[in-house]
């Protein structure tokens, strides 16, 4: 962008120039001038265009300098002298090319007015770097005028377009690469791209093996001309080059590492292993895709590497088949023979190559690690403000910073998803998971571990064109019954890592369960250890899974699948089995997660030791809470069991029941039942549970304790205030009076005419549509509108006309018996919402995605209809049956 934007000031200024001169010497190319004639700067907006440059160069990092405000505008004030004073020079033009953008920038500089500020020493950087950039331009466009270059300036021009198409290349690097992708997010709509500027948290990294010696990997960078870095499945190794990629392009990479001003060339594996012959550097271009590719100067990418300016970035050795590997090492050590003095980096998965495997040729190593607890939170906080960027309204980043605000709860909450998140690929999953379901994570762990499955398991490497390199084909399906295999077996032996041979054997006796096909056990297990996502070795020979939670999943999943519902039963008081027995119960069919709880509640009853009956019970409370669906018959036993331990009497109480989740917290008592000790336990529980839903529960504990102690409760706990959530609807905007304003401004139209005639109507506050209008687009375009109201609609099927309704905050919904989809309030704000008559339970579960509803009123159900479900697809949802309590 940067090089598009200086060639076009030269072309307007030139072009000035020329029309001011008399036509006859601006015919004549040939004829030398003065850079006094060739350039009127004073057209240009020299002041303004010095500003752009210098603005988007410090909001870039580009040319690796930093500088203050202040600064910037003193940089900008001199770069407008500099300009200006570019096009006064008596410097004739074969003169200028003769000595080269560097010097005429150094003449620039010395004919500066005297009054010009000075520069720090930053400042200072940066205004020669932007001035050589645009001297060198100038070069450029004097050469393309002329009809012939001089044979004694051949060399010199291009040398000129040699520097020129670098320019260019670095700016088509520095956008092309500034992003990160996301891959198979199969429950994302529109899989987003994240700018590396917004979204980039460099991952920490050992260096050559030394355990314990973390450091950001562009700190283990400094001083590597060649570096081997290896990480697993989604630590960020694509990433870390397209950052390096990027940095090197803006000539920023100088200030972290050891290569300098560095032209960087990003190379996938498995693409140039796809040409044949592996590429000499002229062929990087073309082999890579490069729209630049037809553009290169003869020779180009060759001089650059020789004269050590090179940096051949590598990505993916283990993406290619073993065979290629060797292959593209020799390619390597060629490379490395005949341009030694330029840098290389190479990325792998740690199993796909040996330790060492490019010692001898003087490659250093780098180990990703997973991220940390606090890593994590930069890196959520990160994400979403880089979603920010793409979104065009206050309110759009608002909701924005409520996602990640809530997300951010979540994770110190869930110890499973933290678990999962330790690396940036499964960061990125849960975010946007946590973004496309509007704010809410599913409710059921099995969901958001399958999503995790599907994206290792395949989809990632399809998605990217990746085609088993080690000659391996397994579906998603195989890949899950293989490794689930594995998970049993170490779970079983109480494992958390195991040798190869021994997998070797796990796997030779699953591979007899599944249809023959070319490959044998070991070519098997190295696939899986390749391309799994889920497998890594931690020294020679031993191998474990990387994300202990899904390796509980993939055990229970085998174990239902196997039949062995017993040995949950049998293991439960095990902690190294507690999450595989959840996880069961979750992923088992209704009769076999009946007979995994009742087993347990059996056990609990027979258990001797009072620890290991709480154990039990709170383990089957808590199994039962990740069911999709439960028995009521046994909900209710397990209920009646787990509330027997609350409220807690000791302080040795506590952490068993945290431990369960917030379902503990529905069987908490009201507050006027329960002791002041009481009262501290639950109120510690709750800060153990953490999380939104937890916090919520102590604010209105401890409000529910005041009033009491105040003798004016009327708080009833079974069914918190929804009218105090109807008055919220109107005067949430903190605008006093409107509420009354709303009410005066009520209107009821019949007809779709009668509709269309309200469309702008900024004082129509309340409205009910009665019978059978057609089209409700009219109402996006009521701006005031706060409460609707729609009747008697026979034909109405769905609410997509609500989806601009930004000030709606109460909704009526009644007599519409073809109403099925109420997905649509999800794209709403609305707080309050009424149906009726009943709809089923399948269409209330289209408003599973109402990030902002609080209140559900559903007038015509009756005491025998089961809220729990209902409750459970809507947890911050209050729920009120029959007529309106507030009425």
């Amino acid at each position: 962008m940067e090089v598009l934007l200086i060639t076009e000031i030269v072309r307007i200024a030139i072009d000035a120039a020329l029309n001011a001169l008399d036509k006859r010497r601006a015919r004549s190319r040939s004829q030398p001038l003065r850079l006094s004639q060739l350039l009127r700067m004073r057209d240009v907006n020299a002041p303004e265009w010095a500003r752009h440059l210098v603005t988007r160069a410090v909001a870039k990092g580009q040319y690796g300098h930093t500088v203050t405000d202040t600064e910037a505008d003193a940089v900008t004030q001199v770069l407008t002298a500099a300009l200006l004073t570019l096009g006064t020079l008596s410097v004739a033009e074969t003169d200028a090319v003769d000595m080269g953008p560097q010097e005429l920038s150094r003449r620039v500089v010395e004919a500066l007015p005297p009054d010009t500020p000075n520069l720090s020493d930053e400042g200072t950087a940066l205004l020669v770097a932007l001035l050589d950039q645009f001297c060198l331009h100038v070069l450029h466009g004097l050469v393309n005028r002329w009809e012939a270059v001089p044979d004694g300036l051949r060399p010199q021009a291009e040398r000129i377009a040699r520097m020129v198409f670098e320019e260019q290349y670095r700016d088509h690097v520095a956008e092309a690469h500034n992003r990160m992708e996301l891959f198979g997010l199969d429950i994302v709509r529109d899989p987003m791209a994240l700018t590396l500027d917004t979204a980039y948290l460099a991952p920490m990294a050992e260096i050559g093996g030394d355990s314990g010696h973390g450091v950001r990997a562009e700190q283990a960078l400094t001083g590597e001309a060649r570096l081997l870095v290896r990480g697993s499945a989604g630590s960020g190794k694509t990433t870390l080059l397209s950052w390096l990629a990027v940095s090197a392009a803006r000539r920023s990479l100088e200030l972290s590492t050891g290569f300098g001003d560095p032209v960087p060339f990003l190379l996938p594996v498995r693409t140039i292993v796809r040409h044949g012959e592996l590429p000499g550097p002229d062929e990087f271009l073309s082999c890579v895709g490069s729209p630049l590719a037809d553009r290169a100067p003869d020779r180009w990418a060759h001089h650059l590497l020789a004269e050590g300016s090179g940096l051949v970035l590598l990505d993916g050795i283990d993406e290619v088949r073993p065979t290629e590997r060797a292959r593209v090492r020799r390619w390597l050590e060629e490379l490395l023979s005949a341009y030694p003095h330029s840098s290389y980096v190479v990325t792998s998965r740690p199993s796909a190559v040996p330790e060492g495997w490019l010692h001898r040729a003087g490659f250093g190593e780098l180990a990703l690690l997973p991220l940390d607890r606090a890593d994590i939170e930069r890196f959520v906080s990160l994400w979403h403000t880089a979603a920010g960027v793409a979104q065009p309204t206050a309110h759009d980043q608002a909701r924005l910073g409520e996602y990640e605000n809530a997300l951010l709860h979540s994770i110190r909450a869930r110890r499973d998803l933290q678990g999962l998140m330790k690396n940036p690929l499964m960061c990125a999953l849960i975010c946007a998971l946590h973004r496309v379901r509007v704010g809410h994570l599913p409710t059921q762990r099995v969901q958001l571990y399958d999503a995790a499955l599907s994206m290792l398991l395949g989809r990632r490497d399809r998605e990217r064109s990746i085609a088993a390199p080690e000659g391996v084909r397994l579906s998603e399906e195989d890949q899950r019954f293989l490794l689930g295999h594995i998970a049993y077996w170490m779970l079983r032996n109480g494992r958390v890592e195991a040798a190869g041979t021994e997998l070797l054997a796990v796997l030779s006796d699953a591979l007899r369960a599944l249809p023959p096909f070319s490959a044998d056990s070991r070519e098997v297990y190295q696939h899986l250890l390749a391309r799994s996502g889920l497998l890594r070795e931690t020294a020679v020979t031993r191998v474990e899974f990387v994300h202990g939670p899904l390796m509980q999943y993939l055990a229970a999943q085998r174990i239902v699948e196997a039949g062995d519902l017993d040995l949950l039963v049998d293991n439960a008081h095990d902690d190294w089995w507690r999450e595989c027995v959840i996880l069961a119960v979750a992923y088992a069919r209704p009769w076999e997660g009946r007979r995994v709880l009742l087993g347990l509640l059996e056990r609990a009853r027979r258990a001797v030791a009072h620890a290991e009956h709480v154990q039990l019970v709170l383990i089957a409370a808590t199994a039962m809470e990740e069911c999709a669906e439960a028995d009521p018959e046994v909900r209710a036993r397990v209920e009646e069991k787990a509330a027997e331990l609350v409220p807690p009497q000791r302080p040795e109480d506590v952490h068993p029941l945290a431990q369960a989740g917030e379902m503990i917290l529905r069987l908490f008592p009201h507050p006027a039942y329960v002791s002041e000790s009481e009262a501290a336990l639950m109120v510690r529980t709750a800060e153990l549970i953490g999380g939104d839903v937890a916090q919520a529960f102590i604010r209105d504990f401890e409000r529910q304790r005041a009033e009491l102690a105040r003798h004016t409760s009327t708080w009833n706990p079974q069914r918190p205030p929804a009218q105090h959530l109807f008055v919220a609807s109107w005067t949430d905007d903190g605008a006093s009076g409107e509420a009354g304003a709303a009410v005066r401004s009520a209107m009821e139209v019949r007809s779709d005419p009668d509709l269309a005639r309200l469309a702008g109507a900024a004082h129509v506050h309340q409205l009910t549509c009665r019978g059978g209008i057609t089209d409700y687009g009219p109402l996006r375009h009521l701006p005031g509108l706060r409460k609707l109201t729609i009747a008697g609609n026979p034909g109405l099927t769905g609410l997509d006309a609500l989806s601009g309704c930004r000030k709606l905050r109460f909704l009526s919904v009644s007599d519409c018996p073809l109403l099925d989809d109420l997905s649509a309030v999800a794209g709403t704000d609305v707080t309050f919402l009424e149906l009726a008559p009943l709809p089923s339970a399948d269409r209330l579960g289209g408003l599973a995605g109402a990030l902002w509803l609080r209140a559900l009123h559903l007038p015509t159900a009756t005491g025998a209809f089961d809220l729990e479900p209902l409750r459970r697809t809507l947890p911050r949802v209050e729920i009120v049956p029959g007529p309106a309590p507030w009425h």
